[in-house]
């Protein structure tokens, strides 16, 4: 019996729980898609073993949650053009004077940093290695320069 077939039979009830975990249908199917793909990869005696012991199935939810926690650890950096819209009003309303009145208002270095990330297209990863300004600082000047944004605005 191949174990990696008889879990693919699962396959809607793992999309239905990773859409759980991620809230985001997009990121549901590609987590699954990883979950698959580290299975294959695994020794294929202890995947026999877990599947006849019945821990598999939940085996593999744990797999596509700590896929989603690394995702989001690893990848804090992603910012959607719905957030800036948010942040920003309509596109409609949205003019370059508005958001650079908007931009001068902030203190010089969360500006440089929203700059950085959201403008000049930097990755979080990139910043810490091109500055050496710790992660969380990042993270967190980034997010105090997002809600001042919406405050202002």
């Amino acid at each position: 019996m191949n174990v990696i077939n008889e879990i693919c039979k699962f396959d809607s009830f793992f999309r239905s729980r990773a859409k759980q975990i991620t809230n985001n249908a997009s990121y549901a199917d590609d987590i699954v898609q990883e979950m698959y793909l580290r299975l294959m990869n695994y020794d294929k005696t202890k995947l026999q073993e877990q599947f006849d012991r019945g821990v598999l199935k939940w085996g593999c939810i744990r797999i596509m949650s700590q896929i989603f926690k690394n995702h989001i650890r690893d990848n804090k950096k992603i910012v959607y053009t719905d957030d800036l819209t948010h942040v920003l009003g309509s596109v409609n309303d949205c003019s370059f004077e508005r958001v650079q009145e908007c931009l001068s208002k902030l203190y010089w270095f969360d500006r440089e940093l929203l700059t950085l990330h959201l403008i000049d297209g930097q990755s979080i990863k990139e910043i810490i290695k091109n500055t050496g300004i710790p992660r969380n600082t990042i993270y967190t000047r980034i997010n105090i320069a997002k809600q001042k944004l919406k405050n202002v605005i």
